[in-house]
């Protein structure tokens, strides 16, 4: 059954993406010349129609495209829902009122109360194909739930005409005997027409004989205007402009079940498609009624226009959002959103969360294209508005924002390293990997084991020491950026050292997980360290054997005494004698004096004729073979190499002149650069 007043969704075909649909009531406001559109979900005004002069009667399309409304100064308009908007009008012969639709939307028959006549329009076209004469001042129409057969009630006739709908000729007319017929609805089944009159009086009619069956008084002083019947067909709602009620009865018993008191003039009553809820327009206060049916209660009272008459409640297609392309971005915003879905061509607004996008442009009924504006780190529902109302959220609709994706890795130059050995560095790699700059980044880095800080350089920023922790501030690194610390260690007894950094930034990190890293490396007596220093400045004496003497670091005093020894310095600026014997000496790193022999109160030396070999290092060296055949290598620094006595060989190509080669006496080779001095060689 399809009435005035209720309005089912047809069937939709199989497609990739499902229709989803959203119920809203209609109120034609007969004294403001507008179209109530009242959201039943949220329970909200979402639009005002402006339609032509005194609106009455609505019925929507079973797709809830469209909603045709009659004016009392003629014609129809014809409101598109997916835009709020008057469409279109269809112009009529007189003043018209009631009307209905068939259950398949193809054909709406119009009374013209001011011609004694109903119109048949073909929706297509919105216009009319037929008229035929019925009673004196038609007033409502109901159709039969097979779309063949129209009722329209002839209000100062006392009679209804039954009109075939396919050829808009009238094949019966029903005598009610009752006075002034006001309005009508037939069951869902088609077997029974319920007719309210202006006397209080509900007539049953039997569709099958078109014959009065039954008649029910609703009441001393009840003034009977709109009917609906409510969808499984239970129940029968009638508005009584007098005395402000709305009358329930039961169709199984044909009997009066309630009354529930209403606003001022109650005109015409719907039933939403469950049956839950029966809106009544109060046209002498403006408002509708909602009852719950359930209860029989009224639950609210809804503000409309002035003079509410008709209404309808209908399903209207809602906008989808099924994808968002790409599904995150910065916190900064910008980021260009391609937004994919359904029913998206009259979007008036695209959200992220609650903020408007920058700005959106609809491409065409399944796609949009957004720019993100800024947000908090986390993720939000990406929603479109159109005048029918909002997407509904899915996890299909998320974007999330990301701030500096920061991580921190630590690598080291050599595992195992040596005791006694060069120093060796632990490199920490901050990166961004986006998508958002990073600010006020900030490295720290605690070493753990037997070693010591030697020194700190940075990429980019400053670098503070504390005892074995490095703090970083590193400033900005853009977005696929990062920034390099490098820290020199030198180890001090054998076992394992440990570097762990951890990276932070004034933006949050969603994804923290990567924020920390570690470099555990292994310090082994590779060297044979016989004799050890520690990192601090120290004097090592060897003994008479072949001693192998590690200093360590510091600022140290070696001599290796007696014996063919191996001398390590380690960094510092240091002097080493490697003292009788014929010794090997690593300077190491910083500025050091090295003698082959021994050094009494860093003036004397005692000669012998040790065949020496003598590693300058890093930093600027001074290096004394003293007597024997000695080898004198340092490829690193300014330095100044004597052989002294013996049959040496000197070597201070570092492709950098200003080094000193003198071979002192004896056959001596000397390898230099251009710009080096030499002597005796």
């Amino acid at each position: 059954m399809v009435s005035a007043g209720v309005v089912a969704v047809a069937a939709q075909p199989a497609a990739a993406v499902p229709v989803v649909t959203h119920q809203f009531a209609y109120v034609a406001n007969s004294g403001g010349n507008t179209v109530t559109v009242y959201d039943t979900v949220t329970a909200s005004t979402v639009s005002t129609i402006v339609v032509g002069n005194s609106p009455l009667e609505l019925v929507a399309t079973p797709d809830g495209s469209r909603v045709y409304v009659t004016r009392f100064a003629g014609g129809i308009s014809v409101i598109d829902t997916a835009t709020a908007s008057t469409v279109a009008t269809i112009p009529l012969s007189s003043t018209s009122s009631g009307l209905a639709i068939t259950p398949d939307g193809t054909r709406i028959v119009v009374a013209n109360s001011g011609g004694n006549s109903v119109s048949t329009i073909d929706t297509s076209t919105n216009t009319v194909i037929a008229t035929a004469a019925v009673g004196s001042s038609p007033s409502t129409v109901a159709i039969s739930p097979d779309g063949a057969t129209a009722y329209v009630t002839n209000n100062l006739s006392s009679s209804v005409s039954v009109l075939d709908v396919a050829t808009t000729t009238v094949t019966a007319t029903i005598g009610t005997g009752q006075a002034r017929p006001t309005g009508q609805a037939v069951t869902p089944d088609g077997t029974r027409l319920y007719v309210a009159h202006r006397g209080g009086v509900v007539v049953v009619i039997d569709t099958a004989t078109n014959t009065v069956t039954g008649t029910l008084a609703l009441g001393a002083g009840a003034t009977s205007a709109g009917v609906v019947v409510s969808p499984d067909g239970s129940h029968v709602y009638v508005a009584n402009i007098g005395p402000d009620t709305v009358s329930v009865i039961s169709t199984a018993t044909n009997t009066l079940t309630a009354t529930v008191s209403v606003g001022s003039n109650p005109s015409r009553v719907t039933v939403t498609a469950d049956g839950a809820t029966v809106f009544a327009t109060n046209n002498g206060a403006s408002s509708v009624a909602t009852i719950d049916t359930a209860t029989n209660t009224v639950t609210s009272t809804i503000p409309v226009g002035s003079g509410p008459f008709g209404v309808v409640t209908t399903q209207v297609i809602q906008p989808q959002v099924t994808a968002v392309s790409p599904s995150s971005g910065p916190t900064a915003g910008g980021t260009a959103v391609t937004v994919t879905g359904a029913d998206l061509a009259n979007a008036t607004a695209v959200r992220f969360g609650a903020t408007p996008a920058t700005s959106f442009t609809v491409v065409n009924d399944t796609t949009i294209t957004a720019v993100a504006p800024a947000g908090a780190a986390g993720a939000v529902d990406v929603t479109v508005t159109t005048p029918t109302g909002t997407s509904a959220t899915s996890a299909a609709d998320r974007f999330t924002y990301v701030d500096a994706d920061l991580s921190v890795s630590v690598t080291d130059s050599a595992d195992p390293v040596a005791l006694g050995g060069d120093p060796y560095t632990y490199t920490v790699a901050a990166a961004n990997a986006g998508p958002s700059n990073a600010t006020a980044v900030t490295t720290s880095t605690t070493l753990t084991g037997p070693v010591t800080i030697n020194s700190v350089t940075s990429s980019q920023g400053s670098c503070t020491v504390s005892s074995l922790t490095v703090s970083c501030a590193l400033g900005a690194i853009s977005a696929s950026g990062s920034a390099a610390t490098t820290i020199t260690v030198t180890p001090s007894a054998t076992g394992t050292a440990t570097a762990t950094s951890t990276v932070s930034a004034a933006e949050p990190d969603s994804l923290a997980g990567n924020n920390s890293g570690n470099q555990s490396t292994t310090i082994a007596n590779s060297l044979g360290c016989t004799i050890t220093g520690t990192p601090g400045d120290d004097t090592l004496i060897g003994t008479n054997a072949a001693d192998v003497i590690c200093g360590l670091g510091g600022d140290d005093s070696i001599n290796g005494g007696n014996g063919d020894d191996t001398i390590h310095a380690g960094a510092g600026d240091d002097v080493v004698s490697g003292g009788n014997g014929n010794d090997t000496i690593h300077a190491g790193t910083g500025n050091d004096s090295t003698y082959g022999e021994t050094l009494l109160d860093l003036l004397l030396h005692l000669f012998d004729n040790g065949a020496d070999t003598i590693y300058g290092g890093p930093g600027n060296d001074t290096l004394d073979g003293q007597n024997g055949n000695d080898t004198l290598i340092d490829h690193d620094g300014t330095d100044s190499m004597s052989g002294s006595l013996g049959n040496d060989t000197i070597d201070v190509q570092d492709d950098v002149g200003g080094d000193t080669a003198n071979g002192g006496l004896g056959t001596d080779t000397c390898a230099t650069d251009h710009g080096d001095t030499r002597i005796g060689c």
